[in-house]
């Protein structure tokens, strides 16, 4: 007769037949002449003549104690009940088992909670060149972007300028439903050659923040004539990235006003308009730098920092959503993080500070997209 184990319940009582506590016992049956006999699991007289009681015991014994319980092995006191049948699962295994389903649950929580708190949230997506013989990380190719743009449009969003963005915090002015702001920093020549005509192709409209002593003086750079051009459109909307794109928080005070005002001037001047917003070059900002460039006349500006921009956020230093990379920035990556920022963004900023801390190592144990 082949080996069958079978679960079974042990109740067991105090002396006044009060209910004590029960366990999952394993107990081989039909293996060995004194475990019960398959033909009858059940029967009370073979439980009392089988070894089964013993082993019953002593696992109440390694369970209360010795001399906390006295049992006398009849059906009052001790009770066999069969649980189940088959082989039965280790108990660590279980155990792990549920941890994981515990963890899983937690952490979808977690996720569905950061998800909801950027209900009011804008995604403000960050280019820089787009192009196909560039292969450095601020590169986008030409037909990923066209394809980005035509998922936009075919998936409801609709992109708005830094301004509307702001005239729906700071006055109530409704945005549309799925908003998103496409910006584009530097001025780069491309994106007058291959951004502007994709956008009029979907109807889009996005925002360039120039670096003014670039313009019509290097050759990846866009002319003034066509800065003009594109600011004229009703498609782009021009505004500033300083004159030089230094890294304005370790400039002194008089060359960061210099940066800052001197550009918006030059822009103004230029453009016959209103400049109204600012891009940090490299994200570097300090509480200084805010607090000249509002003086500077600027309403907003924006930092490299991943994350979504949120009407609570300080205005001065707005987050963006990084869409560049090279040939490694694919489609999937566009979708994971134009749907899932709330959640990448805080384990892409905490891998940042792991990088500046010196521990690569662990930066590329948990990727992001």
């Amino acid at each position: 007769m082949s080996t069958k184990w079978t679960f079974v319940r042990v109740v067991y009582y105090m002396q006044k037949r009060e209910f004590v506590n029960s366990f999952l016992e394993e107990i081989p049956l039909g293996e060995t002449p004194h475990s019960l006999p398959c033909e009858n699991p059940y029967s009370l007289t073979a439980i009392r003549e089988s070894s089964i009681v013993k082993a019953v015991r002593q696992r109440i014994v390694e369970h209360l104690g010795k001399g906390s319980l006295k049992l006398f092995g009849n059906t009052e006191h001790l009770t066999i009940k069969r649980y189940g049948g088959g082989k039965r699962k280790p108990r660590l295994l279980r155990r792990v088992l549920y941890i994981l389903l515990a963890l899983a649950l937690l952490l979808f929580l977690v996720c569905a909670c950061l998800l909801q708190s950027a209900s009011r949230a804008v995604p403000v997506l960050n280019y820089h060149q787009i192009n196909d013989w560039a292969e450095n990380p601020l590169t986008v190719h030409t037909d990923q972007f066209e394809k980005q743009m035509k998922y936009l449009k075919e998936n409801g969003y609709h992109t708005i300028t830094p301004a509307e963005l702001l005239d729906a915090w700071q006055k109530g002015t409704p945005l549309p439903e799925k908003p998103v702001v496409l910006t584009f920093d530097d001025g780069y020549v491309d994106n007058y050659q291959n951004v502007y005509p994709i956008l009029r192709k979907y109807g889009l409209k996005g925002t360039i923040f120039v670096v003014t002593d670039f313009m019509s003086q290097y050759p990846n750079y866009m002319t003034w004539e066509q800065v003009a051009e594109l600011n004229g459109s009703g498609i782009i909307d021009i505004e500033s990235h300083t004159l030089s794109h230094p890294e304005l928080d370790k400039l002194d005070k008089d060359d960061r006003w210099h940066q800052l005002k001197d550009s918006k001037d030059i822009l103004e001047e230029r453009l016959n308009k209103k400049i109204s917003f600012i891009a940090y070059p490299c994200g570097s900002y300090d509480e200084e730098l805010e607090q000249l460039t509002k003086d500077a006349g600027y309403r907003a500006a924006f930092t490299v920092h991943y994350g979504l921009t949120d009407p609570s956020e300080n205005p001065f230093v707005l987050d963006r959503i990084p869409i560049f990379g090279g040939n490694s920035h694919t489609f999937l990556r566009f979708k994971l993080r134009l749907a899932f920022t709330p959640i990448f963004a805080p384990i892409e900023n905490f891998n940042r500070s792991l990088a500046r801390e010196g521990h690569s190592v662990l930066t590329r144990i948990i990727p992001t997209p």
